[in-house]
């Protein structure tokens, strides 16, 4: 089996001169699968980390179920 890790959309979470986190994002287009995304993202609001957290472990626990 072989996994495949696209950073291709990261972004920095913290600011790397001051480590504090980075602001509130609003009214962004949305990026990336549709099927995926939060209804936050939906609506134009930034994606957490704990919403991309949440997205990627539902995703990989899809694709290890062998009953569907």
């Amino acid at each position: 089996m072989i996994y495949i890790v696209d950073f291709g959309m990261a972004r920095r979470y913290t600011n790397p001169r001051n480590s504090a986190h980075m602001a509130f994002l609003d009214g962004k287009p949305l990026v990336g699968t549709v099927r995926y995304a939060s209804l936050n993202t939906h609506l134009g609001i930034g994606e957490s980390l704990r919403v991309l957290l949440k997205k990627y472990t539902h995703r990989s626990c899809q694709s290890t179920d062998t009953a569907g």
